[in-house]
């Protein structure tokens, strides 16, 4: 059972974007990891791309390093997750938010 904790404002540590085969397609997954920055749980916060919601429609539901978010922190019996993910700050300079989460 899914239980609802509160809302969170954190940080983005960490974005994969990887790619498997379903049924002979190529299906492109995206998830990461939020570190929470007003509760007291010490793991990073599980996120999937479908839980991202943009204002702008034509945003990829991607997330970056370093971006801060606000967030539902969910428990679950996987662990800790975020669902409805918002970012706090705009994106600028035309970025697209298809960035690779690689290192600086």
């Amino acid at each position: 059972m899914n239980t609802l904790i509160g809302k969170c404002k954190g940080v983005v540590q960490h974005w994969k974007q990887h790619k498997h085969r379903e049924k002979d397609i190529m299906v492109a997954g995206e998830y990461g990891f939020i570190r929470a920055l007003d509760h007291p749980i010490t793991k990073d916060v599980f996120v999937h791309y479908s839980d991202i919601e943009f204002e702008e429609q034509s945003k990829f539901k991607q997330l970056m390093r370093g971006e801060q978010v606000e967030f539902e922190l969910w428990k679950s019996k996987r662990g800790y997750e975020a669902k409805k993910v918002k970012l706090l700050q705009t994106r600028t300079g035309g970025d697209d938010g298809r960035h690779s989460d690689s290192p600086a």
